[in-house]
């Protein structure tokens, strides 16, 4: 078994996509950042790769057991053991997990570059371990299809601000969906579009009018997505508070520029 010392991580718990574990450069002050002083590192396969990197799949049973208490982390002068932790890598990509004691990956963090670059390097001096590809069970987190958890052609590209926010866009209008009012959802379908939608949506039925904002608002993210997030959130307190952390954020970055 070989390990990494002294790494620093930032968990991003549960979080099934790849794409909402940031890199390096998008950490914040905020963020659960912490010091593991050893860690063990396991070159696999790029299809398992995958699979962890982007699912809440439990992993297999011989890979836990490969890395049963074999992480530490720095508690004060002392250390605290962690039941199933490792570092992954296919070679090219490198992913921090923890499983909090449960069978899946329900902690994941990148890496700082030089350690990184460290793992990468390891992969010319310790075989690639092959794995038996985890199975979904019925009463999987993954088996569960969200409209905020978008294809990464959808997020590639943007800010870790623009990510949370196109999510907190999207749980909006799952929530105005589930409203069945034709006349709102015609409403915000006319904001979007800057015309008077109930003009022409007489004829069309709430999940047509629904499903043409939903793919209008799909593409990258503008000033537009913006200022639209910003009229609709209105109406959906529990998650304004999210939206009002990210304006407070990115006013406090501009301020210090």
């Amino acid at each position: 078994m070989h390990y990494l010392y002294d790494i620093w991580v930032n968990w991003f718990d549960g979080e099934e996509k790849g794409y909402n574990v940031y890199p390096y450069h998008e950490w914040r002050k905020q963020d659960n950042i912490e010091m593991i002083d050893q860690i063990p590192v396991l070159y696999i396969t790029e299809q398992l790769f995958n699979t962890i990197e982007n699912g809440l799949f439990p992993l297999p049973n011989q890979l836990l057991k490969s890395i049963h208490k074999k992480t530490y982390i720095r508690k004060g002068y002392g250390r605290r053991v962690v039941a199933y932790a490792c570092i992954i890598t296919n070679g090219n990509d490198v992913l921090a997990i923890d499983t909090n004691g449960y069978e899946m990956p329900l902690r994941k963090s990148r890496l700082i570059p030089r350690q990184e670059r460290q793992v990468i390097e390891m992969c010319g001096k310790i075989n690639k371990l092959t794995f038996e590809l985890p199975r979904p069970r019925e009463d999987n987190l993954t088996t569960k299809k969200y409209i905020w958890q978008l294809q990464e052609k959808f997020v590639i590209g943007l800010t870790r601000r623009e990510r949370t926010l196109k999510k907190i866009l999207f749980i909006c209008l799952d929530q105005l969906k589930q409203t069945e009012n034709k006349k709102e959802i015609s409403y915000w379908l006319s904001e979007w579009e800057r015309t008077n939608a109930l003009r022409y949506t007489k004829e069309l039925s709430i999940d047509e009018i629904w499903q043409r904002l939903y793919e209008q608002a799909l593409d990258g993210w503008s000033a537009h997505h913006e200022k639209f997030l910003s009229q609709l959130i209105r109406g959906y307190p529990m998650l304004k508070n999210e939206w009002n952390e990210e304006q407070s954020l990115y006013k406090n970055k501009e301020n210090q520029k």
